[in-house]
């Protein structure tokens, strides 16, 4: 049986590989992390056994998709998102409550990643997995090991001193900012959006900075002649040109897209060194799959930027013509044959 995990019924990028599998005469199951959040479960550790237990219709039943001799695609879990702002307590200011939110929020958090982790590790405990749970990596542990391999990584700054973002302004010219760890993405109760994009960062802006500011990531602002987003499966490169130059919204952050002239996306072939390189640091890395964001600059340098093992394939998928949906599905195909 091949099991796909992801985070809820509504990943277009999931269903669309669930119905290749379907066409091929599989019958895969879903497990979804947001049901482990929703939905009533239950998780029974006795001598010399285990099982899990999920909602089905209210009822709950063991799971047979927990069962780690199948086949497993660990797509994505469940983004943890909860608004914890409604506590009781009379005696409590406003100041208090937020705080009593935010060191709540740290805690629950902390509790789920501890039964994550051993929900991932419980599944992929055999070699039949596309990746082997979620891997999270380090933005700056991944630069480091891209740099190792030889490949080309921006000249990178860390530090809470204005002076020293200062003087790596002067040393680049330009400059921009990007979170040390994953974008970030918050959707309200309205469905409006808050999205962590890359910023450039100006002269002007460094001297209204305080002496020490929050602990963050600078590097030298890439003068780009075009990016690329690089879908890898187990070996193969599926890279995709974005010419996001030719369009001032979208010049630093290509994700700023512009609905009505969007950006022209084609498909590309990769220097073969620079294939090698990459098959290295993602076998470092441990990745099955991933998606990988490199510019081509202007004086003609393949630059690594970061990996994702959890990005979106759709968007490079369909531009070029790559089927990658039914890459994946003959992928887990093959896994589910060696069960």
């Amino acid at each position: 049986m091949s099991v796909i995990i992801t985070h809820t019924d509504n990943d277009i990028s999931t269903d669309e590989v669930m119905a290749w599998l379907y066409n091929k005469d599989s019958a895969p199951k879903r497990i979804k992390g947001d049901d482990f959040r929703t939905k009533p479960f239950s998780i029974r550790l006795k001598p010399g056994n285990k099982e899990i237990k999920t909602s089905l219709d209210g009822t709950l039943k063991k799971n047979n998709e927990t069962n780690p001799n199948n086949a497993f695609w660990f797509r994505r879990w469940f983004d943890f998102n909860w608004n914890i702002t409604d506590f009781s307590n009379d005696q409590l200011d406003k100041n208090e409550k937020v705080k009593l939110a935010v060191i709540t929020h740290h805690h629950l958090r902390q509790e789920r990643l501890i039964l994550d982790n051993w929900l991932h590790s419980h599944l992929s405990c055999n070699d039949r997995s596309l990746n082997k749970g979620f891997i999270e990596v380090n933005k700056l542990q991944v630069l480091d090991i891209a740099d190792q391999v030889n490949l080309c990584i921006p000249d990178t700054l860390i530090t809470n001193s204005r002076e020293e973002v200062k003087e790596f302004l002067i040393n680049k010219d330009r400059i921009i900012t990007k979170p040390i760890s994953e974008a970030f993405l918050y959707i309200d109760d309205k469905n409006g959006s808050y999205v962590s994009y890359t910023e450039e960062v100006t002269a002007k802006e460094i001297d209204q900075m305080p002496t020490k500011i929050g602990t963050s990531l600078f590097q030298e602002l890439l003068h780009k002649q075009f990016e690329l987003r690089v879908f890898y499966l187990d070996g193969s490169f599926y890279p995709m040109t974005i010419f996001s130059q030719r369009n001032s919204q979208t010049q630093i952050d290509f994700r700023r897209y512009d609905r009505v002239k969007p950006n022209r996306n084609t498909s590309f072939k990769l220097p073969t060194d620079i294939e090698k390189k990459l098959q290295c640091l993602l076998e470092q890395l441990k990745l099955k799959t991933a998606s990988v964001d490199m510019v081509y600059t202007k004086d003609n340098r393949y630059v690594f930027l970061e990996v994702n093992p959890v990005g979106q394939f759709g968007m490079v998928s369909k531009p070029c013509n790559y089927y990658l949906e039914e890459k994946i599905a003959d992928y887990i195909l093959s896994m589910e044959q060696k069960a």
